[in-house]
């Protein structure tokens, strides 16, 4: 392995109106994906507790559960507050880099949180806007952090749900 030509990891995203869209992908990515790919996904604690017409999922417990039915690994949950999208959920292998700490704040929490979070993996400035701006529109997101042919990958199952 030459170090010196490592490809920079990148980030894909797939942005969704409402929650039953965002379950038939995850459904879909589950059954087609190889055990070792990993999703994250993101929205608005408000979108998911009015789609559901269930209050309590703002119970943390109760909304690590649905996430536990839904994806297959029992991903890991975090819920923070940004004074630019809200409440906001976020559950899977990308959940702790939003949920680190420093001098006691958790870093989604921050105003440029969630944007230099996103940058810091790997997207291009066009990508992290779009991303965050799904967010306020209040859309579910389902991302994918990784090699150039894995993202490819993941591609082609999202169109596959689109079509």
């Amino acid at each position: 392995m030459n170090i010196l030509n490592v490809e920079p990891k990148k980030i894909y995203f797939s942005a969704y109106e409402n929650l039953s869209q965002l379950e038939k992908a995850v459904k879909l990515i589950e059954e087609r994906r190889p055990i070792d790919f990993k999703i994250t996904v993101m929205g608005t604690v408000f979108k998911i507790c009015a789609e559901q017409n269930n209050g309590d999922l703002k119970n943390h417990y109760l909304l690590q559960e649905y996430w536990n039915i839904l994806l297959r690994n029992h991903p890991k949950l975090g819920v923070f507050y940004n004074p630019e999208l809200g409440s906001t959920f976020i559950v899977g292998t990308l959940a702790s880099a939003f949920m680190n700490e420093i001098n006691g704040k958790i870093l989604g929490s921050l105003l440029v949180g969630p944007y230099a979070i996103i940058r810091g993996m790997g997207a291009t400035e066009a990508q992290a806007l779009e991303l965050i701006n799904a967010l306020k529109a209040q859309k579910y997101l389902i991302l994918f952090r990784g090699e150039r042919n894995d993202l490819e990958k993941y591609k082609i199952i999202l169109e596959d749900i689109e079509q």
